[in-house]
């Protein structure tokens, strides 16, 4: 459905919508001759089956009126079913953008994201809703120059799959003020930070339990800050790594970490310098795990901080001068 005024339009679906074909878009708005007012809302159903393609998009060149804006509502559900697609993508500055329903990235939605902007908008873009993971490589809220924020009361759920990720940047910032839950899979991490002047930081929680996962990975000279609780339960799995990269913790940090062969907090493998600072926190590890580590560059700042080494357990480990 859509209504016109003045330089300014309205899309909305109350509907279903079902694209097959590759490269589509389910909606979509490119105001390249500028100076218009959007907004386009999903009330209900969007499908996309098809590579390449998009739930709502804001396209690239799009010159919107500031208070222009694109959501998935509170009753709206996108499901992406192809291949390096995604839920809601903006390419455009001035626009408000939020998932206040369900994105879900199903098993055969491999390399796709639940949400994603870049540089060109400024904006801050949430995620009040949820966003579902069980497919392969593939990321719930994606910045290559945005601000991304997984909102209070919101969550992003990794049930299985491999190499996925809740919150990615390469460039901008993701925050997390909700949940990262990880219940399934391999080789799955609530955060990857990487490149310099990407960051991330947590607030809230982050909830794993699956082998072979991960807290936050900060490479390339990205910045992680953190406070909340995580919980970690998992053989061969990681709290906190910095390879090239700098992770700073908080007094209200929290971590439990539970696995054979898990190490909780762990600096270094890297050719530049990796820090992890904490001040103040908690770092609990038993079962087999360790709870701190440091290799090739890599340093640890451990200030006024409490943590429990338990059963079968190793507080400090070093390697390759670290």
């Amino acid at each position: 459905e859509q209504s016109v005024t003045t330089d300014s339009y309205a899309l909305k679906n109350d509907g279903t919508i079902i694209m097959k074909g590759n490269s589509s878009l389910g909606m979509a708005v490119n105001s390249a001759n500028g100076g218009h007012l959007v907004t386009a809302v999903n009330n209900k159903d969007i499908t996309m089956n098809g590579t390449g393609s998009y739930g709502l998009a804001i396209l690239a060149g799009s010159d919107l009126k500031t208070g222009s804006s694109i959501e998935n509502s509170s009753t709206g559900i996108i499901n992406i079913i192809g291949e390096n697609s995604g839920g809601l993508v903006v390419l455009s500055g001035g626009v408000n953008a939020k998932n206040a329903g369900e994105i879900n990235l199903t098993s055969t939605a491999e390399n796709s994201f639940g949400i994603y902007a870049t540089s060109a908008n400024t904006n801050a873009i949430t995620n009040t809703g949820k966003i579902n993971i069980s497919g392969k490589n593939s990321i719930g809220l994606r910045s290559e120059g945005g601000t991304l924020v997984n909102d209070t009361g919101s969550a992003v759920n990794i049930t299985g799959g491999s190499g996925n990720i809740g919150m990615y940047a390469s460039s901008g910032s993701v925050t997390n003020k909700g949940e990262i839950k990880i219940t399934g899979g391999t080789q799955n991490k609530a955060f990857f930070i990487t490149g310099a002047g990407s960051t991330g930081a947590s607030s809230n929680k982050v909830d794993i339990n699956a082998d072979e996962s991960y807290g936050v990975i900060v490479t390339n000279g990205g910045q992680y800050t953190g406070s909340g609780t995580f919980s970690i339960s998992g053989d061969n799995s990681y709290g906190f790594v910095a390879k090239g990269g700098t992770i700073n913790g908080g007094s209200s940090l929290t971590a439990d970490l539970t696995g054979e062969k898990s190490v909780a907090v762990y600096a270094g493998d890297s050719t530049t310098a990796s820090l992890v600072t904490l001040t103040g926190g908690t770092i609990n590890v038993k079962d087999g795990g360790v709870n701190f580590g440091a290799g090739q560059n890599g340093t640890l700042n451990l200030n006024n901080m409490n943590f429990t080494v338990g059963s079968q357990s190793l507080g400090f480990f070093t390697q390759d001068n670290g």
